[in-house]
C-alpha cells in the first residue's frame, strides 16, 4: 500500500490558519448577526396581540419616539413594545435591584446588595400595589406589560447583554411595573439607617454645643423659596471643649467607604409677567446616577383622536419616561408642564428596638414576638443563599449598632397604600396650574418638589407624593417608639401639603413671580416640619439660580439656557484665594517650597501661571484654577 505523500510543514500551517481564520470569521458573523438581531425595528407594520386599533410610531433625527393612538391603553402597549425593544436589559436591572435579584444574572458579587435589599421584600409589595390599582391604572399598566412582552419576543435575538452574561430574559409582569417605581425610591429615597445611627453616635458622645454646631441646619448659601434663610450654628467656645476633648480616644479610625455622591436636580420658573409671550416657563434638569444608557427615554404621546382617521388629538404630552413604567414622568401637554427635583424630605425613621427579653419588643399594644421570615437569593454558579429577616410592626430590623441594640427602620416605601400608584396621568390632561396641584398631591410616587407652569402664565411650587404625619418627634434621630410618645399618625390631607403659588412676595423682591429649587431647604418653620430633614444640599446651586433670576425682570428661552449652562465654581471661590494666599506666602520665602528637577519645576510655574491667570472658577475639564481647588478642598 502506497502511502500519501506528506504535506510540507507550510501548507500545514496555511490549512490551520485558514481554518482557524474561518472559525473566526463564523464566530464574528455569528455574533454581528445576533447583535443585529437584537436591534429594535424601525420600519414596517408589526401585529401586536391584543391590539384592536391602529397606532403610528415614528422617530425623529435624533431618534425621540411619537406615539399616537385614539386611546391611552393603545399608547402604553405601543409604549410597553418600544421600551422593551430599546432598553428591556436597563428594565431588567432597574426589577432586579428593587426586589434584591441581581445575583440572579451576576453571581456572588451581588449577593450583599440584595441582602440589603430584599429585608424590605419590595417584590411582595410590588405584587399587592399592581393588585390594588385603580381600573384604569390597572388596565393601563396591564396593556404595557403585554407591549413589553410582545416587543422582547419580537427581537430577532435576545439582547446582547444576555449573551455576554450566558443568560435569558424574563417576562415582564405588573408587578414589575411597581418595581421600577421602588427603584427609583432607593435612588432617590434610600431606606440607609447610617446616616441617622451615625447622628445618635455623635450626640451621645459629644457635647452638646458641639453635637449642635455639627448638626447645623443653615448656611450662608441658603436660598430657601418660603421662610427666612437659617443662620449657621455657633462655634462652640474652647472651654466647653477642653474636659470632652482631654477623654477622646485617639487614633480616629478612618472612613472605610468613600462618601456617597448624592443625585442633584435643578429647577426653576418665572411666571407670564416675565416672558415675553405671556405663558409662565419652566426648565427642569433631573440628574442621577450616570449609566449607559440615560435612566430617562425622551417620548411624545398623542392619543384622543378629535375625528377618526384625523391627525389631530385631543392629548399630545411631550417629556421623558421611564422604561419600566408606562408613564409621561416630566414634561408638557401644551397647556401644563411639569418637572421635579429630589425634596431631601424625611421619609423613613430610625427606631431603637426596645426589648425585656430575645425574640420579643415593647410597644404602645404591649410585648409583641418578632416575626422570622426567611428569603432566598438565588445566586448564579453557586447555591442559593438565604436571609433572615426580624419584622416589627413598624418595618423590619435593620444591622445591629455596634453596642448591640436592635434598630428598625420605618420607610413610607413599605406602606403599600402610600407608596407607588399611577396617579401622575392626571398631569397628562391636566388644563392648568390649579388643576394640576390636586393632582401631584395625590400622586403616589418618591416625593419630590414639583414645580408646575401653565400657557395662561401661572406657576406653583408643592410636594407630590405622600408626606407622613410625624407626632412627638422629628424624625431626625433614633429614638423608641415603644410608649407611643413619637409615631407616625397617617399621612397630610392634600390640604396640609405646602404650596406657594404665583407667589407675590418673596424675600429678594416684591411681586417676582420665581420659583426655585435644586435639592436644597425649600422652607422653614412648620412647612419644613412637614417635609422633614432627610439631609438636603448645602444650597449653593439654588442660591446661583435664584441670584440669576432676580438679575432680570423678563426672560425669554435663550435666557433660561443660559442660567442653565451657567458654570462658575462660586462656591469654591473663597478656596481659591485661600489657597493663592497660601502660595503668595511660599514665594515670599514664608513656606518650605517643593524642590524638583528643572524640568519638574518649570512644569510647575506654568500651572502657577495658568491657576492665577484664571479670575473666576468654572466648572470645565480644560480649567487648571477649577481642578486645583477641587483637589485641594
Amino acid at each position: 500500500m502506497q502511502k500519501k505523500p506528506r504535506l510540507p510543514a507550510r501548507a500545514v500551517v496555511r490549512r490551520v490558519l485558514f481554518g482557524g481564520l474561518l472559525l473566526v470569521t463564523l464566530a464574528a458573523s455569528w455574533g454581528y448577526w445576533q447583535l443585529r438581531a437584537s436591534l429594535p425595528a424601525l420600519d414596517g407594520v408589526v401585529a401586536i396581540a391584543d391590539l384592536n386599533e391602529p397606532v403610528s410610531v415614528t422617530r425623529d433625527e435624533l431618534g425621540m419616539v411619537t406615539i399616537a393612538a385614539s386611546s391611552r391603553t393603545a399608547v402604553a402597549r405601543a409604549m410597553g413594545f418600544v421600551h422593551a425593544q430599546e432598553r428591556f436589559f436597563q428594565m431588567d436591572l432597574m426589577r432586579r435591584q428593587a426586589a434584591g435579584e441581581l445575583s440572579a444574572l451576576f453571581g456572588g458579587k451581588s449577593v450583599e446588595a440584595d441582602k440589603d435589599v430584599r429585608i424590605h421584600q419590595l417584590r411582595a409589595r410590588a405584587r399587592v400595589i399592581a393588585a390594588q390599582l385603580s381600573q384604569p391604572e390597572s388596565e393601563i399598566l396591564a396593556a404595557y406589560v403585554g407591549g413589553v412582552n410582545e416587543g422582547l419576543h419580537r427581537l430577532g435575538s435576545k439582547p446582547f447583554e444576555y449573551w455576554v452574561l450566558r443568560a435569558d430574559p424574563v417576562d415582564w409582569t405588573a408587578e414589575d411595573s411597581i418595581l421600577t417605581a421602588y427603584a427609583m425610591y432607593l435612588v432617590l429615597q434610600p431606606p440607609t439607617p447610617e446616616k441617622k445611627l451615625t447622628r445618635l453616635n455623635v450626640k451621645e458622645h459629644v457635647p452638646e454645643s458641639l453635637y449642635a454646631f455639627v448638626r447645623g441646619r443653615g448656611t450662608e448659601w441658603d436660598a430657601p423659596l418660603w421662610g427666612e434663610p437659617l443662620l449657621p450654628p455657633a462655634i462652640p467656645e474652647e472651654s466647653s471643649l477642653a474636659n470632652w476633648s482631654a477623654k477622646l480616644e485617639l487614633p480616629l479610625q478612618a472612613r472605610d467607604r468613600p462618601e456617597p455622591s448624592l443625585p442633584g436636580s435643578n429647577s426653576w420658573a418665572v411666571s407670564g409677567a416675565l416672558s415675553d409671550h405671556g405663558g409662565a416657563m419652566l426648565q427642569n434638569d433631573m440628574h442621577l446616577k450616570l449609566r449607559v444608557p440615560n435612566i430617562w427615554f425622551r417620548m411624545q404621546i398623542r392619543y384622543g383622536e378629535e375625528e377618526p382617521g384625523g391627525n389631530r388629538y385631543r392629548h399630545q404630552v411631550t417629556g421623558v419616561s421611564v422604561p419600566g413604567v408606562p408613564l409621561i414622568v416630566a414634561g408638557s401637554n401644551g397647556k401644563i408642564a411639569w418637572g421635579y427635583t429630589n425634596s431631601y424630605g424625611d421619609f423613613s425613621d430610625v427606631i431603637v428596638l426596645e426589648q425585656e427579653r430575645p425574640g420579643s419588643y415593647l410597644t404602645p399594644h404591649g410585648e409583641l414576638a418578632l416575626e422570622i421570615l426567611e428569603e432566598s437569593i438565588d445566586v448564579k454558579g453557586q447555591a442559593a443563599q438565604s436571609v433572615r429577616i426580624e419584622k416589627t410592626i413598624w418595618g423590619p430590623v435593620a444591622n445591629p449598632g455596634d453596642d448591640g441594640r436592635k434598630f428598625v427602620v420605618k420607610w413610607l416605601a413599605h406602606d403599600v397604600t402610600q407608596a407607588v400608584d399611577f396617579g401622575i396621568l392626571g398631569l397628562e390632561t391636566s388644563a392648568n396650574v390649579a388643576d394640576a396641584i390636586p393632582v401631584a398631591n395625590r400622586a403616589r410616587l418618591p416625593s419630590q418638589n414639583i414645580l408646575l407652569v401653565d400657557s395662561a402664565g401661572n406657576l406653583a411650587w408643592t410636594i407630590i407624593g405622600a408626606l407622613p404625619r410625624r407626632v412627638g418627634c422629628d424624625g431626625e434621630e433614633p429614638v423608641s417608639f415603644a410608649d407611643g410618645s413619637c409615631s407616625w399618625q397617617g399621612y397630610l390631607p392634600a390640604a396640609e401639603y405646602p404650596l406657594l403659588m404665583n407667589p407675590a412676595a418673596l424675600l429678594m423682591n416684591p411681586a417676582a413671580g420665581r420659583l426655585w429649587t435644586a435639592n436644597n431647604r425649600v422652607a422653614s418653620g412648620e412647612m419644613l416640619r412637614r417635609i422633614g430633614n432627610g439631609g438636603y444640599d448645602l444650597g449653593a446651586r439654588a442660591k446661583q439660580i435664584r441670584d440669576a433670576l432676580f438679575a432680570r425682570d423678563s426672560f425669554t428661552e435663550r435666557d433660561f439656557l443660559a442660567i442653565a449652562l451657567d458654570d462658575r465654581g462660586l462656591l469654591l471661590a473663597r478656596w481659591k484665594t485661600h489657597l493663592e494666599q497660601l502660595l503668595a506666602e511660599e514665594d515670599a520665602g514664608q513656606g518650605s517650597a517643593a524642590q524638583g528637577s528643572a524640568e519638574q519645576e518649570s512644569a510647575a510655574k506654568a500651572l502657577l501661571r495658568q491657576f492665577r491667570s484664571e479670575e473666576e472658577l468654572h466648572a470645565r475639564s480644560d480649567s487648571v484654577a477649577y481642578r486645583v481647588v477641587r483637589a485641594y478642598c
